[in-house]
C-alpha cells in the first residue's frame, strides 16, 4: 500500500507487534468458572503489547519492561498482531502526551478501563 511504499522510501524499518497474555488466575479460572459461573473461561487475562524489544502495559500506571518480565509471570499466549512502520519515538509521544493522562491509578476500572483497553489502544495506534 501507499503507506508501506513511503515508509520504505524513508528508510523506516518494520517492527513486529505482539500481544502477550497472562492468566492472572494461574489456571484456576478454567476449572472454577464452570462451577461458580456456569460457563467456561479460559483465563482471567492481563495483556501487554510487545514492540521494539519492550513490553508496554498498564497496571495503575503505564510501564515499559523487558518482554515476559512483568509481575504476572510467564505469558500463557503470545499472539503476533502484525508489523508496524511507526517508530519508537512516535509510540513514546502517544504514551507521554495522551495515554499517560488517560491511564492512571484513578481511572483504572477492572471491567471498563484496564490493561486490556490499554493494549487495544496501543495496538490500534501501531497497526
Amino acid at each position: 500500500n501507499y503507506f508501506d511504499f513511503v515508509s520504505e522510501l524513508l528508510g523506516r524499518d518494520k517492527n513486529e507487534v505482539w500481544l502477550y497474555q497472562y492468566d492472572i488466575s494461574n489456571g484456576k479460572a478454567s476449572w472454577a468458572a464452570p462451577v461458580l459461573l456456569w460457563q467456561r473461561m479460559e483465563g482471567v487475562w492481563h495483556t501487554g503489547v510487545v514492540v521494539y524489544e519492550k513490553e508496554y502495559w498498564f497496571g495503575g500506571k503505564i510501564f515499559e519492561s523487558d518482554p515476559g518480565t512483568t509481575p504476572f509471570g510467564t505469558p500463557v499466549k503470545k499472539i503476533k498482531l502484525g508489523e508496524t512502520n511507526a517508530n519508537k519515538d512516535e509510540l513514546w509521544d502517544l504514551l507521554a502526551t495522551t495515554l499517560v493522562r488517560e491511564y492512571t491509578r484513578e481511572s483504572y476500572d477492572v471491567l471498563t478501563h484496564n490493561c486490556n483497553c490499554f493494549s487495544e489502544e496501543v495496538s490500534q495506534f501501531l497497526l
